[in-house]
């Protein structure tokens, strides 16, 4: 090993640390300025999109079975 190696790794090491600690430090200060949304809201919106996602589910469906049947009147003809 070079002289000074053991130096530099433990002080890339360090500043790798400090990055760490920094990036920690401001993740929890951003953390504290977070509004949470209420229950009643969470609820609302979960229901919303459950509500979104089968009524696409069923458009597509509806979709699905048209031109299924479209396809098969046109070939059988």
């Amino acid at each position: 090993m070079p002289p000074g190696a053991f130096f530099r790794i433990r002080a890339r090491n360090y500043i790798s640390t400090m990055k760490l600690m920094d990036y920690l430090k401001e993740t929890k200060a951003e953390l504290k300025e977070v509004v949470f949304p209420t229950t009643s809201t969470t609820i609302i919106y979960t229901m919303l999109v459950i509500g979104i996602s089968v009524g696409i589910a069923v458009l597509l469906s509806g979709v699905d079975l048209g031109l299924r049947d479209l396809l098969a009147h046109l070939l059988n003809k």
